[in-house]
């Protein structure tokens, strides 16, 4: 016995040490991980007991924006608005030369031929007339001879719808741009038929068309860039077609938006940490990087800390249950085994006695030794017998009660199994779709219920895993949300 300690306990040692290294390692890297905060200064060496795949904040955030910024600003664009405009000025014609005529006829009127030729004080009373009633139209003086002699002189009309259509034909705004449209980046100039209507993202990916961004400019550098295009002598009409100049686009920040967070949705860059790797330095200061992987590592320690807890509370409840039907099978045993014995002394007491022959001086007769043998013998094999009747029966009963305790604890641990390893799959298909907090969050709420349901329905043989899946699924939803409060489970 001394040698067998002598050469066990050496091996035990060092087993137990790592163990209790191991322990300590574990609870005090966990402790690290709740203490820390964002700027503070690490006071030992923080080192990770399982492997981890972190989320980079501030890489992802890098990540996004790069991708963000591929999705081109969109600006909804009316093209009826240049139709609109040069019908408008069109119109200005046709009213300057109706209320030219009705006035030159007024003016005229009763008055003899010498004093109506063109070009007679009576003619320029009718002309500054007319442009006074015109509204200043400026080009009253230059029309009035071919309109007195009933000509359209639509040149000058062209001409100026010409260089209105021109201008509008660039993507005009209101104002300043927001800050994501960057001028020296594309845009994407999507047709609507009102300015006010969203298009949809089908639309703009549809129908959109990608210019260069410094085609858009606001309303006053158009008119700026209109008056410049005609000579310092025509300037009085460069300022009658500006007046028809109106913006004809309108940045979609809301829809720009949509369109880059559906682009970077789900990407992310991560950290991979090795089991046993330092994750943090002492004396390192606290970023949002190794704050991320402080919090993964607590979420890992919590997530087996619950875990082991259910298989403390199971095998808790195993040891009870199994205590009450064993207690129970003993009771039923002890019981069998006095109606047993009771019924052997019944059959004992009711067999008929043997009587034995006896000499008249008060011995026995002839043959009495060998009768005595065999009464012997008899009794012998009747005890023998019995006691092979109860062996037998504490032999069935110790083995069906092993068996129906194995059979449970079987059932047990399988259900925990199948539990901890549909957890476990769930948990790892969201890690590597890199599924938001708020949608993690959603899919483990959505587990619950749907286990819930299921408990309502089936039978007795599977309700017990179903609690198991539901405890786990309530534990890692517990988890998220914590997750969710440190600011670092969202994107």
């Amino acid at each position: 016995m001394l040698k067998s300690r002598t050469t066990i306990f050496p091996l035990l040692r060092p087993s137990g040490f790592l163990l209790s290294a191991f322990c300590f390692l574990f609870f005090s890297n966990a402790h690290a991980a709740e203490s820390y905060k964002l700027g503070d200064v690490a006071t030992q060496d923080v080192v990770t007991p399982v492997a981890l795949v972190v989320i980079n904040p501030e890489t992802t955030e890098v990540l996004r924006k790069r991708e963000a910024l591929k999705v081109p600003p969109v600006v909804r664009y009316r093209a009826q608005t240049a139709d609109e405009a040069e019908a408008a000025l069109r119109a200005a014609f046709a009213s300057a030369r109706s209320n030219f005529t009705d006035t030159l006829y007024r003016t005229m009127k009763g008055k003899p031929d010498s004093e109506r030729a063109i070009g007679s004080p009576l003619f320029k009373r009718a002309v500054a007339s007319a442009r006074k009633n015109a509204d200043g139209f400026p080009l009253m003086e230059d029309l009035a001879p071919a309109w007195a002699r009933d000509e359209s002189g639509a040149a000058i009309e062209i001409a100026l719808a010409e260089n209105l259509r021109a201008t509008l034909s660039q993507p005009i705004i209101a104002g300043r741009a927001p800050s994501l449209f960057n001028s020296k980046n594309s845009i994407n100039l999507v047709p609507v038929s009102y300015l006010d209507r969203q298009p949809t993202p089908e639309e703009t990916t549809k129908l959109g068309r990608i210019v260069k961004g410094l085609q858009l400019t606001t309303l006053s550098a158009a008119r700026s860039q209109l008056l410049k295009s005609f000579p310092e002598e025509e300037q009085a009409r460069a300022k009658f077609v500006a007046k028809f100049l109106t913006t004809n686009s309108q940045p979609d920040v809301e829809l720009t938006q949509m369109l880059r967070a559906r682009r970077t949705e789900g990407l992310c860059a991560t950290d991979n940490y090795e089991a046993a790797e330092v994750i943090v330095r002492k004396g390192q200061v606290i970023d949002r990087k190794t704050l991320a992987a402080l919090n993964a590592m607590r979420e890992k320690s919590l997530i087996g800390t619950l875990q082991n807890q259910l298989v403390q509370e199971k095998s808790a409840k195993v040891v009870v249950e199994t205590s009450s039907k064993r207690n129970a099978w003993i009771a039923a045993g002890t019981a069998a085994l006095a109606l047993l014995s009771l019924l052997v002394v019944w059959r004992v007491r009711s067999r008929p006695r043997i009587s034995v022959p006896v000499r008249a001086g008060g011995g026995f007769a002839d043959g009495d030794e060998s009768w005595r043998e065999r009464a012997l013998v008899a009794e012998a094999h009747a005890e023998q017998a019995k006691h092979a009747m109860r062996s037998g029966f504490m032999h069935w009963m110790r083995e069906k009660l092993v068996q129906g305790l194995f059979s449970q604890r079987a059932e047990l641990l399988s259900s925990q199994q199948k539990a901890e390893a549909e957890m476990h799959s769930l948990e790892q298909r969201l890690e590597q779709l890199h599924t938001p907090l708020q949608e993690r969050i959603g899919a483990y709420e959505r587990r619950i219920s749907d286990l819930e349901k299921d408990l309502a329905v089936k039978g007795e043989e599977n309700r017990e895993l179903i609690r198991a899946k539901i405890t786990l699924a309530k534990q890692q939803l517990t988890v998220e949300r914590e997750r969710g409060r440190g600011g670092f489970g969202t994107n």
